[in-house]
């Protein structure tokens, strides 16, 4: 029974005692026990007022709003006319007023209200409550962006020439070449390892420690956000970006499930491995990753490279204490009375006028009719604000269909309800970015990140699917984690290749890349083996110069030029140690990836 007990007790938190039941008098110790034992609210509910509204009536105005009253119990804690509410079905609100109800009694009951009961003649029909206009809460939702805030100073003339003599290359061209003839040499015949220093800094970039742990592939022109490399291939970051939804989730309706089945598959035997397109360079596909050259210690600013959105939510610069903060002034709130707080003490019978409240939005309060009664919480401080919030759910048993990344999904919290599509990433406890997941496994603890109005934990929430008509099926389970939108979120993708023709420490590479551009773009990233070993890019076949100028009609020279091996993307690799034919080629790369902004943000779109 001991054993019993301890397992009880890991399931169902709190204080209990265990009761045994091997005869008719343990029965009845059971039954009492059951009978005297009051349930403790969860915390998340004793930290904020809470409405229980037995009618719910509308008036509406001149226009297509009108004033909503809401009628019951006041629950938890207090409940203060400053604070904002939150109407299940219809949205975030300010109330209007505070007026004292009375109470119902059962028909024939004695009255229980005697005259020296201050409390009690404070919850009366006389009782009205109005916010303080000063202190009272505001319904914000979006953070107010400054458009001239990422904007840039033009650059001087001076800055302009400079950066001109910059991109000036020096080129070695063959005695006798004129001027007309020097114009046809492109810089890939002549701007690849002519010279001896552009050997010495591959060398460098494949294995000094002290260079650069975080390299931007798009080049120094382009920067993180890949611009330059856009325009110079005609393509734009818009492009770029649906090709990277398509592939990192089949969170789309007409997906069939058995391709979702075979991708799911994929994932858990080959991770994050993608293959290499064909139709489009590798170099534009891939333009917004980078190479980290230690997962661990490599530096990410999680302030760069923001998208639009990130101007419009709000951040703490500690969680923590801003929730201890709005526990506290809640509960100063709760302790007052009408003068002190605007507010109601918990037990009191009151109606709740709120003004301004759309008339499809009040439909949904006031058709309940006989249903259970509707719970109204008030909100704590800065919880109508929208953030980056963070669920740490895992997998319903019951639920044996693949959920992909980005898949819509009903968030369900102890709060509020909303629809968003959120991404998956590994939950540790520590560091400092987060890989992304592509299906929610089973039997893993997954974060679900979303763009979602502040809440302060400890929170329940339920991830519900939608189906065809309407019905709900149970996706996930879990809680709050945070609201941080520097949390970083990491999409890894590894290009695989295999060696044709292995030679001690050196092998022929095939199938990562099919063109020799895209080899010398991602040259000086690293490469790994599945085997454990470490390599890079080497620069190896030296073509005579007039086989190459051949079709320019140029003359014949004895000038040389090295060039990555291979018109149809072979590459010759060197490695740190002995290499097989058996084993498997790999390159890393890194990309920052974002949830999806919701398509509503209006007061009543998180209800």
């Amino acid at each position: 029974m001991i054993a019993h007990g301890h397992v009880l007790c890991g399931q169902v938190p709190g204080d209990h005692k265990i009761v045994s039941v091997d005869d008719e008098a343990d029965c009845a110790q059971l039954i009492r026990t059951l009978a005297e034992a009051h349930p403790s609210a969860p915390l998340w509910r004793r930290q904020r007022p809470c409405l229980l509204v037995y009618a719910a009536h509308f008036y509406p105005a001149a226009d297509d709003t009108g004033t909503l009253t809401l009628t019951g119990y006041v629950r938890h804690l207090g409940l203060s006319a400053n604070q904002i509410i939150h109407v299940p079905g219809a949205g975030d609100f300010q109330i209007d007023r505070i007026e004292g109800a009375q109470e119902p009694t059962a028909l024939g009951a004695a009255a229980r209200v005697t005259k020296g009961d201050s409390s009690m003649e404070a919850s009366g029909p006389g009782l009205v409550v109005f916010p303080d206009p000063a202190a009272r809460d505001e319904v914000i939702r979006e953070n107010e962006a400054d458009p001239l805030a990422g904007e840039q100073t033009w650059p001087t003339d001076m800055e302009m020439q400079e950066a001109e003599q910059q991109d000036k290359k020096k080129r070695r061209l063959p005695r006798g070449t004129s001027e007309y003839q020097a114009a046809w040499i492109t810089e890939d015949i002549v701007g690849e390892g002519e010279s001896s220093e552009d050997d010495e800094e591959e060398e460098d970039a494949a294995g000094d420690d002290d260079q650069d742990d975080v390299r931007s592939l798009a080049g120094t022109r382009a920067g993180t956000e890949a611009g330059g490399l856009m325009s110079e291939f005609g393509g734009d970051d818009t492009e770029v970006d649906d090709m990277a939804d398509d592939e990192e989730g089949s969170a789309d309706v007409g997906v069939d499930l058995k391709q979702r089945w075979r991708e799911q598959q994929d994932d858990v035997m080959f991770p994050d491995e993608v293959d290499t397109p064909r139709d489009i360079g590798a170099r534009v596909r891939f333009a917004k990753y980078r190479h980290l050259k230690s997962w661990r210690s490599s530096g990410w600013d999680p302030k760069e490279s923001l998208p639009r959105e990130y101007s419009q939510v709000f951040a703490f610069q500690n969680h923590k204490r801003a929730h201890k903060r709005c526990g506290t002034i809640a509960a100063a709130e709760a302790v007052g009375g009408p003068e002190d707080c605007h507010g109601v003490p918990a037990g009191t019978y009151v109606t709740v006028h709120v003004a301004r409240v759309p008339t499809a939005a009040a439909a949904a309060a006031v058709a309940r009719g006989e249903l259970p009664p509707l719970a109204v919480f008030g909100l704590l401080q800065h919880e109508t604000k929208l953030s980056v919030v963070h669920f740490s759910v895992r997998k319903a048993a019951a639920l044996e269909d693949p959920l992909p990344n980005k898949t819509e999904m009903l968030l369900v919290t102890g709060l509020r309800s909303y629809t968003a599509q959120p991404i998956f990433s590994t939950d540790e406890p520590s560091g400092s970015r987060f890989k992304m997941e592509r299906f929610l496994h089973p039997g893993r603890q997954i974060v679900l990140s979303v763009y979602g109005p502040i809440c302060f934990g400890p929170l329940p929430v339920l991830a519900f699917l939608r189906g065809p008509d309407g019905s709900l099926r149970l996706a996930a389970s879990g809680t709050l984690r945070s609201c941080d939108p520097d949390r970083l979120v990491i999409k890894k993708v590894v290009l695989s290749g295999y060696p044709v023709k292995v030679h001690k420490k050196k092998a022929f590479v095939r199938w990562m890349f099919f063109n020799p551009e895209d080899i010398r773009w991602f040259r000086p990233v690293e490469l790994w083996t599945k085997h454990g070993r470490r390599g890079r890019i080497k620069a190896s076949i030296f073509a005579p110069l007039h086989d190459i100028m051949q079709n320019l009609r140029y003359f014949s020279c004895g000038a040389s030029v090295q060039e990555p091996m291979g018109t149809h993307g072979t590459m010759k690799c060197m490695f740190d140690g002995f290499v097989t034919q058996q084993d498997a080629v790999c390159m890393s790369l890194y990309k920052r990836t974002f949830p999806k902004w919701p398509a509503d943000t209006a007061a009543g779109s998180f209800c």
